[in-house]
């Protein structure tokens, strides 16, 4: 409610919210933001003025901080609207600030609401402000709260937001666009579906009638109906255009969980938990046909595009064929291992793509309904699969990963940052060049052609955005944030907002390490990239291409030469320092290279995969030496010994083995699991242990030497001191503990982390200790007194590594916000 101070000036609203109990504290809060609301108020028609208060609220970081963390951003934001033309006017005159800093309010106020200090304010904004808001980045860079050296900027643009669409009362599901585009239809956990005008955003017609829940939602041809179905067991046929419905189809006996129109409108397709398909006439709703034979829910059924065929995916693991005139069942396609949750042709229909629960997707030959290739879905479930036009291209998606495959070999193409997206109430079938991803970490939606792997657009929006839509002339998306709205977003927008080059990793930062001169950072992404960072500017010197998965770590070679990288792609690749080129690309895993480590001496590669082995390189051949098998899980993690005489492989689920280097036989096989880290010596191995404990192995008798226990958690790093006296665990609780490895004595625990705490590392000198937190900072600690000495702030994300420098000068931190920071001693 309004609130009239004694003076007479009303009050904006959100000057009565949140503890704002006067105008003395709201004008010591806002300055800026005050003189807008009075001048509104007042009626003033100072333009000059008007333009003053603005520049002075967006190059306020105080102002635009407390607007955030008191809640007061929704508000500022309306406020700024009153004032679009002023904004317009100076924004076409070079002065952004004000337009970007809404854009900052509007893309990210309930997150930045959350922030604790000014500091992570301004840090957290970096990573949100795109590099086009050059004005704004370098005040919030300048500023002194601002700490710490960050490699990398936001690289895109600001997403054009181009409606809002809410009315719904609970949860939206879905949102789909119309075939010919001029309207986009909501699903709601409300029981209603809603029509609203694509572009205004607009509600059309509210459709009532369902008694559950909506399960599914789909156009006819023509754009002039809509078919829905829910738990109710019955679909419904409604106008768009008056929102009647036109016919109830009755018949099923459980859920329907999806219907969908023939290509040429005559006909509805609906498939249910009752194990049936049925085929109904469009506009009499009479039930032509019903397709039996699954032994188990069907999770989704589609017409083939020419129409003579129907493809039923269910959860006995099998895909089934039926002729759509008969409905004889053509043919029975087994051999997935778990539900089949999606399936497309491609253009000629010489192919069919099943992908599956089980992780994979396996490509049919319909003429002989063989199988001809079973693609891996990197450990991930399948839950969409398409051909790109030419036939060349298959996209997998689901929730972890969305990737494209060579339909010719069965190899992968590219893989693309973040979680595949499709409209869930209406599974995509037919052919696509683009795909839309979205990352729950970072916010962005992006858009991506199949072909290329190219990113062709990036739109910043708040919100855990759970479904994506483009429209059918590729101009804008359709979202869902996991709430009771929907927005749409402009892709070409956003193209000409991106002049500038990506200045930083696209997504998560997984590893970093220092080069031996200490003057560079490489740095390894989820992103498939690395990056090579000059630690005294910031600037990027190369960004290593080539992997076609996550890279999951990167180091130099130990005289600075050379970086070797290893990816989900099966490979490792080697990269010359002084060209940035690929010089050798090391193949023979089957699976997923999860680390890769150079010998102290330069002279050779280890590697470790997902395949349950590990293998050993020459750096002067390239070639695979010896390959160490005998784990039975996944090898998580490779180490060389300090001497390079031996290699130690750990998994999560079997016991560490250590071999010999020239050799490769087996020297050690001892009980324990990831992590696992040699002593600086050479004569003992720390690894986990399954009493959620630590155990330090004399390699020289292969006898425990000591166990450490007090953890509540499995650990998840071990490093040990410097002269191998301490070790350092932490657990992913909040806790790092300190060992004695002679006593086998916890002799500290480091709290003050408020998240879970991912990695700690000694000093070289072993004065320090450094650790990584989801609290998104790192935290330095003194080792004679294991009191802390700094807090580094500045990540907008969970912090997974930390690094020292050769010389302890620096430290490096890479996050799950895109960037890796440098930080100088003495970290204060």
């Amino acid at each position: 409610a309004r609130r009239t101070p004694k003076f007479g000036i009303e009050m904006h609203p959100f000057y009565g919210a949140k503890g704002v109990r006067n105008v003395r504290r709201a004008q010591e809060l806002f300055p800026a933001c005050l003189k807008l609301a009075s001048a509104k108020v007042k009626g003033s028609n100072d333009v000059n003025w008007e333009e003053d208060a603005l520049v002075k609220f967006s190059t306020s970081v105080e102002d635009l901080y407390l607007v955030c963390v008191q809640g007061f951003w929704p508000h500022a934001l309306s406020l700024l609207e009153d004032y679009d033309t002023t904004v317009q006017k100076l924004r076409a005159n070079g002065h952004r600030t004000v337009d970007d800093a809404a854009r900052l309010l509007r893309t990210s106020g309930s997150r930045l609401e959350a922030v604790q200090s000014l500091s992570s304010f301004i840090h957290c904004s970096l990573s949100l402000v795109p590099d086009t808001a050059e004005k704004l980045q370098a005040i919030l860079r300048d500023h002194p709260a601002c700490h710490g050296r960050v490699l990398g900027s936001r690289h895109g643009n600001w997403a054009s937001l181009v409606a809002m669409m809410s009315g719904h009362s609970e949860r939206v599901d879905a949102a789909v666009y119309s075939p010919d585009g001029k309207t986009i239809v909501t699903v709601s956990q409300d029981k209603t579906c809603r029509v609203w005008e694509s572009t205004t955003g607009e509600c059309n017609v509210v459709l009532k009638g369902h008694k559950a829940m909506v399960e599914t939602v789909a156009y006819s041809p023509d754009s002039a109906r809509l078919v829905t179905s829910d738990q109710d067991h019955t679909c419904r046929i409604w106008s768009t255009l008056t929102g009647e419905c036109k016919a109830i189809l009755r018949g099923h006996t459980n859920t329907v969980k999806s219907a969908v129109y023939s290509k040429d409108g005559t006909k509805i397709l609906t498939a249910s938990l009752d194990q049936t398909c049925r085929v109904w006439d469009a506009l009499t709703a009479e039930c032509l046909l019903t397709l039996e034979g699954h032994t188990n829910y069907i999770n989704f059924a589609f017409f083939s595009m020419d129409g003579s065929k129907v493809v039923s995916l269910s959860l006995d693991h099998t895909c089934r064929v039926y002729d759509a005139v008969t409905g004889d069942c053509i043919v029975t396609l087994e051999g997935h291992g778990d539900s089949v949750t999606s399936a497309a042709f491609n253009a000629d229909y010489s192919l069919l793509a099943t992908g599956s629960d089980d992780n994979t997707c396996r490509v049919w030959d319909t003429s002989s309904w063989e199988c001809l290739h079973i693609i891996e879905g990197l450990g991930k479930s399948i839950d969409s699969s398409f051909f790109h036009p030419s036939g060349d291209y298959l996209v997998t998606g689901g929730l972890g990963a969305c990737t494209v495959w060579d339909v010719k070999t069965g190899e992968m193409k590219h893989s693309l940052v973040g979680y595949f997206l499709a409209p869930t109430k209406s599974p995509v079938t037919k052919l696509c060049t683009t795909v839309v991803t979205c990352n729950r970490d970072d916010r962005t939606v992006r858009v991506w052609d199949v072909a290329t792997g190219e990113c062709k657009a990036e739109l910043d929006y708040v919100g855990w955005v759970q479904t994506a839509d483009i429209s059918p002339d590729g101009s804008k998306v359709v979202t869902t944030q996991n709430n009771k709205m929907c927005s749409v977003l402009d892709i070409h927008y956003a193209k000409e907002e991106g002049r500038h080059a990506p200045a930083g990793h696209l997504d998560w930062v997984y590893n970093c390490n220092f080069s031996p001169d200490n003057s560079m950072v490489v740095t390894a992404s989820k992103d498939g990239t690395c990056r090579v960072w000059d630690a005294a500017t910031g600037e990027c010197k190369a960004v290593l291409k080539g992997h076609a998965g996550e890279v999951s770590s990167a180091v130099f070679s130990p005289d600075g030469t050379k970086i070797a990288s290893s990816a989900d792609d099966c490979t490792c690749r080697v990269w010359d320092v002084a060209s940035w080129e690929c010089v050798a690309v090391l193949r023979g895993h089957k699976y997923v290279v999860s680390s890769a480590a150079f010998s102290p001496d330069g002279s050779a590669i280890a590697t470790s995969s997902f395949d349950k082995t590990c293998r050993v390189w020459s750096t002067s051949t390239w070639e695979c030496e010896h390959v160490l098998e005998g784990h039975t899980s996944n090898v998580e993690e490779v180490v060389f010994s300090g001497d390079g005489s031996m290699v130690a492989g750990s998994s999560k689920r079997s016991d560490t083995r250590v071999w010999d280097v020239k050799t490769g036989e087996l020297k050690h096989e001892v009980k324990g699991t990831f992590p696992v880290v040699f002593s600086p010596d050479s004569t003992m191995l720390a690894t986990s242990t399954s009493d959620l404990g630590c155990c330090v192995w004399d390699l020289a008798s292969s006898q425990a030497k000591c166990e450490l226990h007090g953890l509540s958690l499995t650990p998840t790093s071990l490093r040990f001191s410097p002269d191998g006296t301490k070790l350092a665990i932490t657990s992913r609780e909040r806790l790092v503990h300190i060992g004695d490895v002679n006593t086998g004595d916890m002799v500290a625990t480091l709290e003050g982390h408020a998240g879970k705490s991912y990695c700690a590392v000694f000093s070289p000198d072993g004065n320090t200790v450094a650790t990584a937190s989801a609290d998104f900072t790192c935290r330095v600690w003194d080792t004679t007194s294991w009191k802390c000495k700094a807090v580094l702030e500045g990540h907008a994300g969970t912090v997974i590594a930390v690094a020292f420098s050769s010389d302890g000068h620096m430290l490096a931190s890479c996050s799950y916000d895109h960037t890796c920071r440098v930080w100088k001693a003495p970290f204060v």
